[in-house]
């Protein structure tokens, strides 16, 4: 997953993120909780409370906290990762959208979530289904009068 996000909350051991939008992977609004593990070989990323960050997320089922080459911190329009000269947020993004084809934004309420229109929809399609079974019907007694065999 690639999933860009404000951190509301940043300690050593969890950091919760509120996605914006994700480049890759399944979409949702629930805040996503990546746990860390402090005492680990690789240094993780240094993401403060309230930034905005780019985050990579090897496995959707046990999203990890990001070490430094799996995090970009954006800021003022930039996105910097460390170790790394800053690039631009739109340039980074795009990047990673021409490889991903994916800029998908979580629904704010359930009533923007994706949903079926009963009335526009489901209604008149039935009532056309059943138009044309009814068509086949009196096609099919017709022919039986034709040929009973």
């Amino acid at each position: 997953m690639i999933v860009i996000g404000e951190a509301i909350s940043a300690e050593a051991s969890l950091l919760v993120l509120r996605p914006e939008a994700f480049l890759k992977g399944p979409v949702s609004a629930d805040d996503m909780n990546l746990e860390g593990q402090p005492e680990g070989m690789c240094p993780q990323a240094a993401i403060a409370e309230g930034e905005r960050v780019l985050v990579y997320i090897a496995s959707a089922n046990e999203p990890a906290y990001p070490l430094t080459n799996e995090a970009y911190v954006l800021k003022d329009g930039y996105a910097y990762m460390e170790g790394a000269e800053p690039l631009s947020e739109v340039e980074v993004v795009s990047s990673i959208r021409a490889v991903t084809g994916q800029y998908a934004v979580p629904a704010a309420t359930e009533e923007e979530g994706a949903g079926i229109d009963w009335g526009n929809t489901l209604l008149p399609m039935g009532l056309v289904l059943l138009i044309v079974f009814g068509i086949g019907l009196v096609l099919m007694r017709v022919w039986h009068r034709i040929d009973p065999s």
